[in-house]
């Protein structure tokens, strides 16, 4: 139909039409209209729901009520990777926390950024990475509370961790993550010689 053709021939030669469908791919609510309304040619499949009956796209599908097998898979070949990653002797994994929980709509350090949680939970990746580290018997270290204090902090002067236009770390960001590593990697260090001084001590006497 007459639809069809426009979308195909937008696809091909439109680079905002491009750029716009990537965009509502990215919110969920707008991708599902979007594939209940026939724009977006997503089949029904490419939609699941997680908490809260908000719907994600597929991709994330790690993180629905009910991941599919494929999803399955993936958090299985996650926790086989991380299990790899500590035996090769790493002893921990950061978490880098998700801009939904660090900046949830309605607070007031999120004036400057806001970002709806796309699946309608902000701490479900978190529970989900802490899962799989488990799983590995792998620390996690999670700096989430760490940042939202610096979040607080930063908001007072209208300043952020993120670069508001894409979400990535700025250099207080940056600073922040650092600072946590720093203290972690410090604490390791203390620990582990003053084991080895105490296998050294056992071994003399």
């Amino acid at each position: 139909g007459l639809l069809q053709g426009t979308k195909r021939f937008l696809h091909r030669y439109s680079r905002l039409a491009l750029l716009t469908e990537r965009a509502v791919r990215r919110t969920a609510w707008l991708q599902s209209l979007g594939a209940r309304i026939g724009l977006l040619g997503a089949p029904a499949a490419t939609v699941q729901q997680a908490g809260k009956n908000v719907t994600v796209p597929e991709e994330l599908s790690v993180f629905a009520d009910s991941p599919s097998a494929r999803a399955d898979t993936a958090l299985e070949v996650s926790a086989r990777l991380l299990a790899r990653v500590r035996s090769r002797c790493a002893s921990m994994a950061f978490l880098v926390p998700p801009n939904e929980a660090v900046y949830p709509p309605g607070v007031p350090r999120a004036r400057l950024y806001q970002r709806t949680p796309m699946v309608g939970d902000a701490d479900r990746g978190r529970l989900r990475f802490r899962t799989l580290c488990a799983r590995a018997a792998l620390r996690c270290v999670d700096p989430t509370d760490r940042f939202i204090q610096a979040a607080d902090s930063l908001a007072k002067d209208s300043q952020l961790l993120v670069f508001p236009d894409d979400g990535h770390w700025n250099e207080k960001g940056h600073r922040v993550a650092s600072s946590i590593l720093a203290e972690v990697i410090r604490k390791e260090m203390t620990d582990a010689a003053a084991t080895g001084c105490r296998e050294i001590k056992r071994r003399v006497d």
